[in-house]
């Protein structure tokens, strides 16, 4: 097998639509593109990464309420009693985020290049939102998708990480979801998922490519795409005549 960086770099001359009709001659292409609802927040991205997987499933245990006292602790010192350094503090008097929200502890283990796929448990919730997703662009993400929702759109869209989902959302995941699994076997948009797969993801959707078939399919998209262009020439010769 290439040299994984030679890899990767081997595939961002092409489009999702470029590798969907190269797995169509490897008759896989039914089963690798996500589902149409696993869209992009905005329009122009061109991303190509290794999946770094992330698994919630619904949770079984109740969420600690916030107290009237507790409301009032965190209007006199919002910053060290709600967030403390991200755990939660207040907010979470039973420390359910420090125990199952895993995200900022989970991007510690990304490497440059990977796309963080995340498989949220059936939530239409967010999991991705403005703050986190500053702490994915300096652990050097390829990309973000998540089967699941996501939040704060402009603050998202103002930033060059392509993100796709299949929901947008306010509403905190917690308390309906657990985290299962890091670095494990997943479905994300209909689409099995392993750590370490090929992921491109543009206007037109998501596609995997399963490492064991990388090169496979990289032997085809030349063809493909000198066919491609050879169409568009002949008709855009026609069209200026």
């Amino acid at each position: 097998m290439q040299d994984k960086k030679k890899l990767l770099e081997s595939f961002k001359s092409y489009r999702a639509s470029d590798v969907v009709d190269a797995l169509y001659f490897m008759n896989a292409a039914n089963y690798l593109v996500m589902d149409p609802g696993m869209h992009a927040i905005k329009t122009g991205y061109l991303m190509h990464g290794y999946a770094f997987t992330v698994r919630y499933v619904p949770a079984q245990g109740p969420f600690g309420w916030i107290t009237p006292e507790q409301r009032a602790q965190v209007i006199n010192d919002p910053v060290s009693l709600m967030f403390e350094g991200g755990r939660g503090g207040l907010s979470d008097p039973n420390q359910w985020m420090t125990k199952h929200i895993k995200h900022r502890g989970t991007l510690d283990q990304v490497k440059p290049d990977d796309v963080f796929v995340v498989d949220g448990g059936k939530t239409p919730h967010f999991h991705w939102g403005g703050g986190i997703n500053l702490q994915g662009i300096a652990s050097g993400l390829a990309g973000m998708i998540c089967d699941g929702g996501v939040r704060d759109l402009a603050e998202l869209r103002a930033t060059d990480l392509p993100i796709f989902t299949r929901y947008e959302s306010a509403v905190f995941h917690a308390p309906m979801v657990d985290l299962a699994e890091v670095g494990g076997i997943i479905t994300c948009g209909g689409v099995q998922v392993r750590p370490g797969d090929i992921i491109v993801g543009d206007d037109d959707g998501v596609v995997v490519v399963p490492i064991a078939m990388a090169e496979e399919v990289l032997t085809l998209l030349p063809a493909i795409k000198k066919t491609d262009n050879i169409k568009h020439d002949e008709w855009e010769k026609r069209i200026k005549r």
